[in-house]
């Protein structure tokens, strides 16, 4: 048994040499071991940092006399900065140091132990290191903090805006409490470390009431805080390395309900973090003929401030060059007449938004929610205008009734008070009910108002030819009819009058006559040389067949004896009326020719 025990006993006392820098001591001695607080450790240039070394004595007779410890790095021992500490069986000492260098660098903590005598020789010594890695810091930045009231518990959101939008980095958010009385001197030993796990996207605008968050940013939800006030900052770990590098600058923040009106961020370098109240969800106007609007909000369901909630809403209309602010609202409605208004017009559009807030004075307002709404309508405040005059107007007839065509445009834009619908043709007769009124004229035609129309023409039938009309016209939207404007009058047709009259406004009766006339004159034209070819016909069938003259040779000579003279000659045969005349009759010779021809004549009959 004691020669296991004295093995046991080589045997640890061998580890702790190889691995702690432990003396090897005989059992009348004690066991002495060296160690270092952390064996690496990751810094940021100009960081502080303090190395810890300690001297443990394990046994019966812990002793720490003629031990001494020194800090070495590089071969150059550290004089200053340097502080020792014995305390039970521990011998402690402490490097501070201010991180000024890039790179790594290894600092090397000595225990010696001198001999018993005059010459001061070492007998004995331990060594242990820290490899300190520092890195130039790669900036990133916190943005701020929002504390947003949920309904079961309020949200403390970080916004932040890291060095590249690369995947392969980590960061983390390294949080320290402070005490609740702030000291500008408090050094924070032990920092909580919080993964954010953020979604980071671009953002088109800054987030309400946190400046500066517009373009690419990230956001962690949800930060698990319950300090009041703490200091933060950024860490980053690109994946592969050890060492996390810190890329923000520490801040310091205080999370109030409220703002506090002795702290000035300016001097203390504290930057408040105050509760914003969940904004509300929904809103709608219902716009009023008496010239009044109704506002109606909701909140969002299970909001726990209920009790304490107000409200204020901010309208401005398109004609103002500033904005509308109510007093706080203990209810989610508001009624505004014409009054509240700086200048108001039927169907003007004008933007509400309504915040919510907790604290009246102190408090900061929720997001708005904002609205767009236009004022009700109204009457238009002029008719359209009809654009050709009684005599002038396009009509037709017959024996008894006439269709007339009324052209007509829109009044201005500025007159409407709100959206065109329709326009309306009022028209009577001397012997029908006329007013003022539209409605007690006895002939109305609607017509819809389609967008982009200016200008019109509508045909009004079954008019009397023996009748006097009295013709008017309104413009209608929503909120009503506008007065009827200027009355056109239509006087009886006689006897005598035009078929189509001519349109002063659009000139088109004008060019359809033409048209006629040049119509009819081709028409005419093309009959009288029809009639011209139909005519030379007939005259050259009454001249009968036509005459053809043939010359015909004999088959042999007539000889007339006179004077001992042959004379030689041809026959001539001439067809004229079944009759034929010889060729001497001709010359006067009243010799009978020998052979004749016979008589040819073109019948225009072939055989």
């Amino acid at each position: 048994m004691l020669c296991l025990m004295w093995f046991v006993a080589i045997l640890i006392n061998f580890l702790l040499t190889q691995i702690q820098g432990t003396v090897p001591q005989d059992f009348n001695q004690p066991l002495v071991t060296l160690s270092v607080g952390k064996r690496q450790i990751c810094a940021n240039r100009d960081d502080s940092l303090t190395l810890s070394c300690t001297l443990a004595v394990h046994g019966r007779k812990k002793s720490f006399k003629k031990w001494t410890l020194s800090w070495y790095s590089e071969g150059i021992i550290f004089t200053k900065n340097v502080t020792q500490k014995q305390q039970n069986s521990h011998l402690t000492t402490h490097l501070r140091l201010n991180a000024i260098w890039s790179g790594d660098k290894l600092f090397t903590c000595v225990a010696s132990r001198f001999a018993n005598n005059a010459s001061n020789t070492k007998a004995s010594s331990l060594n242990s290191s820290s490899l300190v890695k520092v890195k130039s810091p790669v900036p990133c930045n916190i943005i701020g903090f929002r504390l947003m009231e949920r309904p079961l518990l309020d949200s403390l959101d970080l916004y932040w805006r890291p060095i590249t939008s690369s995947e392969n980095a980590e960061y983390s958010l390294n949080v320290c409490s402070e005490p609740e009385v702030l000291e500008l001197n408090h050094v924070c030993l032990n920092y909580k470390r919080i993964h954010l796990n953020s979604s980071c996207f671009h953002r088109e605008k800054d987030v309400y009431n946190l400046p500066n968050t517009k373009g690419f940013t990230c956001t962690a939800m949800n930060l698990d805080l319950t300090t009041h006030n703490f200091r933060a900052y950024i860490s980053s770990r690109v994946e592969g390395e050890i060492c996390e590098q810190r890329c923000s600058d520490e801040k310091t923040f205080q999370i109030n309900p409220f703002r506090n009106p002795f702290l000035e961020p300016d001097i203390t370098h504290i930057t408040e973090v105050i509760l914003t109240p969940t904004p509300i969800i929904r809103l709608r106007g219902i716009p009023r003929a008496s010239r009044e609007i109704t506002l109606i909000w909701s909140d969002t369901p299970l909001v726990h401030y209920t009790e304490i909630r107000m409200y204020r809403v901010r309208y401005k209309c398109s004609g103002d060059s500033t904005w509308d602010t109510t007093a706080y609202l203990f209810q989610p409605k508001l009624t505004l007449n014409s009054a509240s208004f700086q200048n108001y017009k039927p169907y003007d559009l004008c933007r509400f938004c309504v915040t919510a807030i907790i604290y009246q004075e102190d408090g900061i307002d929720s997001e708005p929610l904002c609205k767009d709404i236009r004022l009700h309508e109204e009457p238009p405040n002029s008719a359209p205008n009809i654009t050709c005059s009684g005599n002038k107007c396009q009509s037709t007839r017959d024996a008894h009734t006439r269709n007339v065509s009324i052209t007509w445009t829109l009044p201005p834009r500025r007159d409407w008070k709100g959206v065109l619908t329709e326009v309306r043709i009022l028209y009577h007769n001397g012997l029908e009910k006329s007013s003022e009124n539209s409605s007690d004229y006895a002939n109305i035609i609607k017509i819809p108002i389609r967008n982009n129309t200016t200008k019109g023409k509508t045909l009004l039938t079954g008019l009397s030819i023996n009748q006097t009309y009295s013709i008017a016209m309104v413009a209608c939207n929503k909120g009503g009819c506008s007065h009827s404007g200027k009355s056109l009058t239509l006087p009886p047709l006689s006897l005598s009058s035009h078929v189509i009259h001519e349109d002063s406004g659009t000139g088109l009766p004008k060019r359809k006559t033409i048209i006629l006339a040049a119509c009819i004159a081709t028409v005419l034209l093309t009959a009288y040389l029809i009639y011209v070819s139909y005519t030379c016909v007939q005259t050259r069938k009454q001249l009968g067949p036509k005459i053809e003259i043939k010359l015909c040779e004999p088959s042999g000579y007539d000889v007339i004896m006179n004077n001992e003279e042959k004379v030689e000659y041809d026959v001539l045969v001439v067809s004229d009326l079944a009759r034929y005349v010889d060729i001497r009759q001709l010359t006067g010779d009243k010799t009978q020719s020998k052979r004749s021809c016979d008589l040819t004549v073109d019948s225009g009959v072939h055989r």
